[in-house]
């Protein structure tokens, strides 16, 4: 109970000091005061809980880098790197506040996979732990992080308990400094000039995660709560969604196979990563008047996450010795607009590959 009563000691405390007979209210204020009016959240236990005899059921290790959070799931085989978006505030927090946030992460996305359940948390951050169940006097922010997590427990029925672990013992800490490639991002401006570019709006991520979906829907890899669907190639039917498809390097040349199958009639647009050599997909798009290549108007767009923090990207990079390149698709039950029609791929490219003009090149 103790986590919803400091903002409001807080303000009274100041207020007394100034001497001042009128108290602020800010939104924080305001949405504790509302918490004690509703008793929402207020709860000292469990109703369906006797102490003692409901036994932890999941135990799920947490862990934060500068860079990354990591998570591991013990029970459920999730093993997962969460990178910082380079433009979220959350980037630039003292390493204790990430951690709680790691907790967060779990509790808000996985939840679901939680309910009436008894969870230990276990994590190296010793000042998350001390605070968990009362709060910091020290920190209003991490007392702020941890009144979330309790929130979207209550919201699952969950109890937690944390333990505290060494650094030798945490689980998550591989996770949590894990650079992979495979987790490249576009830059936020350049996804909006390859939107504009296109005509429409992208309205669903296929390859992402809570953390850095492009759009309010998006499709994920595993049963994360609020993802419209689990795993891009199980989607059978992409309804009237404008795409946004950026996948991993691996899956590049079967996503693409799925797209011309089953988003025909869809917009979407591809990002294509190459090394040095062509890909094996622009034979595909050369000569079909149904595909454009798109301009994202932006020096480098894409970034990769790095180890060692940059004052512009924070822990990520502009990567070398790749080229991306920017696959606009309109749909096969639309009639072509001139505006398509004026800017079909060339039939006149070399090898099969497109030329300087029509792509985007990032070769260093």
């Amino acid at each position: 109970m103790r986590l919803y009563i400091r903002r409001v000691t807080e303000a009274l405390k100041v207020t007394n000091q100034d001497q001042n007979h009128t108290l602020p209210v800010s939104d924080d204020l305001k949405d504790e005061l509302l918490t004690w009016v509703q008793a929402k959240y207020i709860t000292t236990k469990r109703s369906w809980l006797k102490k003692g005899l409901k036994p932890v059921e999941f135990k799920i290790f947490t862990d934060a880098s500068s860079g990354a959070a990591g998570v591991e799931f013990k029970g459920k085989g999730i093993t997962e790197t969460v990178y910082w978006d380079p433009e979220d505030p959350l980037s630039q927090q003292p390493i204790m506040i990430k951690e709680a946030y790691a907790v967060h992460y779990v509790v808000k996305n996985y939840g679901h996979l939680l309910k009436n359940s008894r969870v230990l948390f276990k994590q190296d951050n010793k000042a998350v732990e001390t605070c968990f169940l009362h709060g910091s006097r020290k920190s209003p922010e991490l007392t702020k992080w941890i009144r979330m997590i309790h929130e979207e427990a209550n919201k699952y029925n969950i109890a937690m308990d944390m333990e505290w672990v060494s650094t030798t013992e945490q689980e998550a800490d591989e996770a949590s400094r894990k650079i992979d490639t495979k987790e490249a991002v576009i830059k936020n401006q350049a996804f909006l000039n390859l939107n504009k570019a296109l005509g429409k709006e992208c309205t669903l991520d296929a390859f992402a995660n809570p953390a850095n979906a492009k759009c309010e829907k998006f499709w994920s890899l595993r049963d994360t709560a609020g993802a419209a669907g689990v795993d891009f190639f199980t989607q059978e039917d992409f309804g009237s969604e404008v795409l946004w498809v950026f996948p991993p390097k691996p899956m590049e040349d079967f996503a693409f196979q799925l797209l011309q199958e089953r988003g025909k009639n869809n917009f979407w647009i591809f990002c294509l990563e190459e090394h040095e050599t062509a890909s094996p997909i622009w034979p595909e798009v050369l000569n079909n008047a149904y595909f454009r290549i798109l301009d994202p108007e932006t020096n480098n767009p894409v970034l990769f996450p790095a180890k060692v923090r940059s004052e512009e990207f924070g822990f990520w990079r502009e990567p070398s010795h790749v080229s991306f390149s920017f696959i606009g698709h309109h749909p096969e039950n639309i009639d072509l607009c001139s505006e398509w029609t004026g800017n079909k791929t060339s039939s006149k490219r070399a090898a099969g590959a497109p030329t300087q003009t029509s792509r985007t090149k990032r070769m260093r």
